[in-house]
């Protein structure tokens, strides 16, 4: 797949552009480090456009656990600002980027008020007779 990868860095159709970034976004979160890997590779293909959301994936695979996941996000980062005709407006990029972490903010929310809910419905199905009811 990574053969592949300067056919895709030559696209010039919107298009086509969408569709390898919706690929990109599934796989980059995928449980195999491996099939991460290859999408972060392909976000290559998206640096040269003043696109927010490949920013946003890569600052996301800053977070990985693996170093090589890392390293690889830190230089495309580095790469997708190192010529300024392809940086997107500061104002779309602050305003995507605040949206992202204030759904990720809120997505944590539920999840651990979920976890919450459901760690005291376990307790009171275990303890019925105590204090958990």
């Amino acid at each position: 797949l990574i053969s592949w990868l300067p056919i895709f860095c030559t696209l010039n159709d919107a298009a086509n552009i969408g569709v390898l970034q919706t690929l990109i976004s599934s796989y980059i979160q995928h449980e195999s480090p491996k099939c991460r890997l290859v999408a972060l590779k392909y976000v290559e293909a998206l640096v040269k456009s003043p696109a927010v959301e490949f920013r946003w994936m890569l600052c996301q695979a800053c977070g990985d656990a693996r170093d090589e996941m890392r390293r690889e996000a830190r230089r495309l980062l580095e790469l997708s600002i190192s010529d300024r005709k392809f940086m997107p407006d500061f104002e779309d990029m602050a305003e995507y980027l605040h949206k992202k972490l204030k759904l990720d903010m809120e997505t944590t929310t539920e999840l651990a008020e979920r976890d919450a809910s459901e760690m005291a419905k376990k307790k009171k199905e275990l303890f019925h007779d105590d204090v958990y009811i």
